[in-house]
């Protein structure tokens, strides 16, 4: 019986765990929210980083504070016309990294 509860306490990672336990649907649910998540906390990193607040950016894009919060707190697909504008009202500029299968990387400029 104690072996079996060790054998049950082993650690295993969360992306063993998911592809062991949860279905194709719920996992691409999962990296879905993930991907939304690491969005949202990316935008606000950027502008904290600067030590701008939402209420300066807002005004230079000339859209309310709470405008500018649901553009930080993705709740759906972000423009990349959108994103540049936020990027380029923080002065700064963006580009596009693609990571091709054969390992060449491409950078488009936005």
């Amino acid at each position: 019986m104690k072996s079996d509860l060790k054998k049950s306490k082993k650690r295993i990672s969360s992306k063993e765990f998911t592809q062991k336990y949860m279905s194709k649907e719920s996992q691409e649910c999962i990296q879905a929210l993930t991907d939304q998540l690491d969005l949202e906390y990316s935008l606000m990193l950027i502008r904290k980083e600067l030590n701008k607040t939402q209420k300066e950016i807002a005004e230079i894009l000339g859209i309310s504070q709470p405008t500018l919060s649901g553009i930080e707190n993705v709740t759906q697909d972000i423009k990349l016309s959108t994103m540049k504008k936020y990027i380029e009202a923080l002065g700064g500029s963006m580009s596009i990294n693609i990571n091709l299968p054969t390992g060449k990387t491409f950078s488009i400029n936005v």
